[in-house]
């Protein structure tokens, strides 16, 4: 029974043994009886059968066959030795020797049934164990690229092929160029990449003799590609193998849509995330200002935002956080921060400022989204400002010195409530102070996160900027946005 791809040197191995058995033992049986003496049926029977036996047990059925030819020679030869007239009394060998021949005949037979189950369930597991290792390297591929490459590792290190091409449609229809990707020496068969084409229009798959095989990647929105692998001739295909391949062709090209679903929906998270940050912050006298960003690991668009507005001599800050995770939340972000920014630029307080975000995320009518923000506002040129605390993590205001004071907040977040009323609190920064906000994937990440507070202590205006940048590594397993304004004189 043909395995997909099993190494089969130790069974090559046994079956060499077997044969050594069957061709030693058969033939020793001459000398054997020759020492024996009578009665020599029995002591035959019983050594022809033991030869047969273990040649069977040891090497398989074909050994077993082997067995029974050389040891009914040896039997032959040893009870019935020519140029020996037959009499009467040997009736009872020959009968002896039938008997014999036919119980070893029946024992190989039980053998080959015996080898053809093992071989059955050894085929079976060989094939869901290659699945399996399939499915473990496309889990860990999130681009087209990455599912490319576990493929080809697979045909090269689970199946063992010398050779792999994979074949993709740059469209998901299957109606654009094809791209290729390449493991060990090229195919540049022409008959080869012919049936290959002609098995990506058809569908289906195919078997060549020399140990090529071919299947279509199907997706539900049509072909995607073709996987063509070479196995080697030693690799006797049969049918459960070529279903095997069929079902890891359809795995592939799952996870090609996947990753392609995966990169356009990175591409848009990367969008809605730029809509949701300045490319630059404004310029206020007296002050500057610093923020940054960091993405989390996952790839998937947050609610993060912060934002810096002057309008004449009045400037004013927000750093904001929805709830939530996707498009949903970044819609809502997007939202905030809109309000924020036409609110600031009609000279709203903070104050009033945060109740226009609340009645704007409140007409969202989005379910479980809210919105924390710390707003800042003051005058340029003054160190004076409002600080408005809506649920958000307490800002910090780190003096010159190093001291850090936490400001008092509030645990009334936007978007929950349609009528809002926040109390302000007034800070007044002299020059060297700094103003530091941020957002909970700081304070909520792995064993706590960052104890921000502690971090800051001791930062001389010239070295907080040092230690913030320290907080930028990526792999976070939340997005991180942090605001800092230093006052300058």
């Amino acid at each position: 029974m043909p395995v997909l791809v099993t190494d089969r040197s130790a069974e090559r191995t046994r079956e060499a043994a077997g044969w050594v058995i069957a061709v030693l033992g058969g033939f020793g049986v001459t000398a054997v009886l020759s020492i024996a003496g009578q009665p020599r049926q029995y002591f035959a029977g019983a050594w022809y059968m033991l030869v047969v036996a273990v040649a069977s047990l040891v090497g398989g059925w074909r050994a077993g066959a082997l067995a029974v030819l050389t040891a009914s020679a040896g039997l032959l030869w040893a009870v019935l030795p020519p140029r020996r007239e037959l009499s009467v009394d040997d009736a009872g060998d020959v009968g002896a020797l039938v008997a014999f021949f036919a119980a070893a005949v029946v024992l190989v037979v039980l053998v080959r049934s015996r080898d053809r189950v093992r071989r059955l369930a050894e085929g079976r597991s060989a094939r869901s164990t290659h699945l399996a290792q399939l499915m473990e390297g496309l889990s860990r591929a999130t681009g087209v690229e990455e599912v490319m490459a576990a493929s080809l590792d697979w045909c090269r290190d689970s199946l063992g092929a010398t050779r792999s091409l994979l074949t993709l449609s740059l469209d998901d229809g299957g109606h654009g160029t094809r791209e290729e990707w390449w493991s060990g020496h090229r195919l540049v068969d022409d008959e080869l990449r012919m049936r290959a084409d002609e098995l990506f229009d058809h569908g289906g798959t195919f078997v060549d003799r020399t140990g090529v095989i071919a299947a279509r990647l199907s997706a539900p929105a049509g072909p995607v590609g073709v996987l063509v692998t070479d196995l080697g001739p030693e690799a006797a295909l049969d049918d459960e193998d070529v279903e095997a391949l069929s079902l890891a062709a359809a795995n592939i090209a799952h996870a090609v849509a996947r990753a392609r679903l995966h990169e356009r929906e990175h591409a848009v998270a990367d969008e809605l995330q730029r809509t949701l940050l300045p490319p630059d912050l404004p310029r206020i006298h007296g002050f500057e200002a610093r923020a940054w960003f960091r993405p989390s690991a996952h790839d998937t668009v947050a609610g993060d935002f912060y934002d810096v507005v002057v309008d004449g001599d009045h400037w004013m800050a927000v750093v904001g956080d929805v709830s939530g995770k996707g498009v949903q939340a970044a819609a809502v972000a997007t939202a905030a921060r809109h309000t924020f920014r036409a609110a600031a630029l009609h000279g709203s307080s903070p104050a009033e400022t945060a109740a226009m975000i609340d009645r704007a995320i409140v007409a969202l009518r989005e379910p479980g989204l809210f919105c924390t923000a710390v707003l800042a506002a003051g005058r340029q040129g003054s160190g004076r400002a409002s600080v408005v605390v809506a649920g958000h993590p307490v800002p910090l205001l780190v003096r010159g010195d190093g001291e850090v004071e936490a400001l008092e907040a509030s645990t009334t977040v936007l978007g929950a409530l349609p009528d809002l009323a926040l109390d302000p609190t007034e800070v007044h920064l002299r020059a060297g102070d700094s103003l530091v906000v941020y957002t909970d994937g700081l304070t909520d990440g792995p064993g706590g996160g960052v104890d921000v507070a502690r971090l800051l202590a001791g930062a001389t205006s010239d070295q907080l900027v040092g230690r913030l940048d320290r907080l930028r590594a990526p792999g976070g397993r939340d997005d991180v946005a942090v605001l800092a304004l230093t006052r300058t004189g």
